[in-house]
């Protein structure tokens, strides 16, 4: 094998190396980005993010203000929640209406696409932890 062979093949993997790197960073980066905006939709992770923009809290600040911060974030819950309950209700309503003008086998193939969309969407995006909440500076 020729050198000139050698330097092109040596220059080739570097670059598949290197576009290998480059989208497996962008892809933890990206979804370390979205796992922060999603984290605002559940009680610990709107807490989380507020006692951020606070910032610092003295003891006495920090007695006063988690209950504050609790009670947004339970409220967040239970808005998320019926939401939800909403969103479930829309798609059943859509599911019996569609039964009656799809053939079972459109019906079915709808219905295994949703659930692999489920699959792979579902739990991808994690929320912090109640003791990452609170830091003390």
């Amino acid at each position: 094998m020729s050198t000139q062979i050698k330097s092109v093949a040596v220059l080739l993997a570097t670059l598949i190396i290197g576009a290998v790197a480059g989208a497996a960073i962008t892809g933890a980066v990206v979804k370390k980005r979205i796992e922060y905006v999603r984290s605002y939709g559940r009680a610990d992770g709107f807490v989380l993010r507020f006692a951020e923009f606070i910032g610092p809290l003295n003891p006495e600040q920090k007695e006063m203000i988690e209950p504050l911060l609790e009670a947004a974030g339970e409220d967040v819950d239970q808005l998320i929640d019926r939401s939800s309950a909403d969103f479930a209700a829309i798609v059943s309503r859509l599911d019996r209406d569609l039964s009656v003008h799809l053939t079972e086998d459109q019906f079915s193939e709808m219905q295994a696409r949703r659930a692999l969309a489920r699959k792979r969407y579902l739990g991808r995006y994690t929320i912090p932890e109640k003791d990452e909440i609170y830091r003390e500076d």
